[in-house]
């Protein structure tokens, strides 16, 4: 029953978040008040960045004889106002150098965040969006190629600062399947930690 709501909660998520990023961001500020004592301009123009990621999580969200695996993400993001686009790539192996175990990436990765204060310097943000890719469990000899939902939480600090640190939750529920071998495998969940530059 969770495999089978997590898809469908994703693909809501992103089909708001993607009516919200056609409609623009509706704040009409443009200056915001930063603990009463400071001010942070807010953003009018698009701000990109790239993110690097190092992590660690695990391929099922359900086995547990699924071993813990590293993590590494490369991402672009875009950000206007209080969201943002974000378009990366990952890959997840408990064996770097051997592909013929259990292992996970997933490229494109296209999420919309939207930022809980976006006139703070640190502060929550959460998303939705889709990515193409392939996990393979070879515990219980399962693939799955296709279109994964995907969410996010995340913390972002020094976001006035050229460098940002980035902590984040991701989420990524086998959704549409090109090819699939055994049961459709579960969600893949990840830890991470970034730097924005």
């Amino acid at each position: 029953m969770a495999q089978r709501l997590i898809p469908a909660l994703s693909l809501f998520l992103s089909s708001f978040f993607a009516s919200a990023l056609l409609a623009g961001p509706s704040f009409d500020c443009e200056y915001c008040a930063l603990n009463n004592q400071d001010y942070l301009s807010f953003q009018t123009e698009t701000e990109a960045f790239t993110v690097v990621r190092l992590g660690a999580g695990a391929l099922s969200s359900v086995d547990a004889s699924v071993p813990m695996t590293p993590y590494v993400g490369l991402a672009r993001r875009y950000e206007k106002g209080g969201s943002a686009v974000e378009i990366s790539a990952c890959w997840a192996a408990p064996e770097m150098d051997r592909v013929n175990d259990s292992y996970y990436y997933a490229i494109p990765r296209i999420m919309y965040l939207l930022y809980a204060q976006p006139h703070d310097r640190s502060c929550f943000f959460y998303g939705a969006g889709l990515s193409w890719g392939k996990v393979v469990d070879a515990v219980e000899d399962r693939k799955f190629t296709g279109i994964f939902g995907d969410v996010s939480l995340g913390y972002e600090m020094q976001r006035d600062s050229s460098v940002r640190a980035i902590v984040q939750l991701d989420i990524a529920q086998p959704f549409i399947a090109s090819k699939m071998r055994g049961d459709q495998p579960p969600a893949t969940v990840m830890l991470t930690m970034g730097v924005g530059f």
